[in-house]
């Protein structure tokens, strides 16, 4: 039986995040594929302007990029006018928005599952996938769980590292609704910059992700390794 997490329709919420981008072109579009997200991207600052990241090998040069502001680097959600010809490894497109989602780094367990409890909460969600992906060296993820119905107070949300001594690999994704009323069902969105986990040498290994849902405890695991770059960072 699928619980009330599972069934909840995402689209109202995602159509709201539309509303918040950062800036639109001046031909604004009312029409539905217009006000949601077609991509989850990686914004990176160069020089006075910036770049995409679309996936790990695909990046995108907005031809209106003056018309945003980014100076430093973040997952966002995007809308933009993809081309219907063949991909190449870079592609000039329009963007009509781009709206940044929380972005943050991981953070290291204090030591035993009860600190890690106390410090940084074991309230239940459920992961979606809709929005959930491991990519660019991120993990973003879609989360759902009860809010209370004006949305007064805000949740916090981290990924623990170094929960397993035997594997650097294994996580655990934290939720504190900091006493927030549950009424209504809602989604929120997080991303984690992976680049404090090991290096992989290359590898593509397997990111084990535990969390504590209405139902028990639950491991998903997603594809993995270093974005390049990063390799110096992690040694």
């Amino acid at each position: 039986m699928r619980t009330i997490f599972e069934k909840m329709t995402v689209a109202a919420l995602v159509i709201s995040a539309a509303f918040g981008a950062q800036s639109c072109t001046d031909n604004d579009d009312a029409s539905y594929d217009r006000l949601i997200p077609n991509a989850l991207v990686t914004v990176k600052p160069e020089g006075d302007s910036f770049y995409i990241q679309l996936d790990d090998s695909t990046i995108i040069r907005p031809t209106n990029a003056e018309k945003f502001n980014f100076d430093e680097e973040t997952r966002a959600f995007a809308n933009f006018d993809f081309p219907k010809q063949p991909w190449g490894s870079e592609l000039e497109i329009e963007a009509f928005w781009i709206t940044p989602t929380l972005t943050k780094q991981p953070v290291e367990t204090l030591g035993s599952s009860e600190a890690d409890k106390e410090k940084y909460g074991e309230d239940p969600v459920e992961l979606v996938r809709m929005w959930t992906v491991c990519e660019d060296g991120y993990l973003s993820l879609q989360f759902r769980t009860y809010w209370s119905r004006y949305g007064n107070i805000k949740h916090a949300v981290n990924l623990v590292t170094g929960v397993d001594p035997d594997d650097p690999y294994t996580v655990e994704f934290r939720h504190d609704a900091c006493g927030d009323y549950p009424e209504v069902v809602s989604d929120g969105y997080v991303s984690f910059r992976l680049n404090s986990l090991p290096d992989t040498k290359g590898e593509t290994v397997k990111l084990k992700v535990k969390y504590r849902s209405e139902t028990g405890e639950k491991t998903v695991e997603f594809d993995y390794k270093t974005r390049p770059g990063d390799e110096d960072i992690t040694e």
